[in-house]
């Protein structure tokens, strides 16, 4: 076994809409999962984590939708590949800095890891 000699690092990108979820794939070798517009931002927000540094970029809209009150927040337009115009968004150097507000019900069913 080799020992890991840097701190592994993780990236999240989250962002919300509408989406496809599906089988995919031959009888017996297929799989669910999920396309779309909104699951291509998500996975380039995750790539954003490496070039603006930080483990997680959320976008103002999904921030909104979650009853997060972004007001003082240090909410930026940021580029995004595939997309006509940037896209406002939270970067935060560690994902336990976004506090999920009192009153706020997060449920796994309505959440879908990519």
């Amino acid at each position: 076994a080799t020992e890991v000699t840097k701190p592994l690092t993780i990236g999240i990108g989250i962002h919300t809409g509408p989406l496809v979820l599906g089988e995919i794939g031959h009888k017996g070798t297929s799989a669910v999962t999920v396309i779309g517009r909104t699951v291509n931002t998500a996975s380039r927000l995750e790539a954003l984590t490496k070039e603006l540094g930080g483990q997680l970029i959320c976008s103002a809209v999904t921030l909104k939708l979650a009853g997060v009150q972004i007001d003082g927040m240090d909410i930026r337009p940021v580029p995004v590949r595939g997309l006509d115009q940037p896209l406002d968004v939270l970067r935060l150097h560690q994902a336990r800095q976004l506090v999920v507000p009192e009153g706020v019900a997060l449920s796994t069913s309505s959440v879908i890891a990519v």
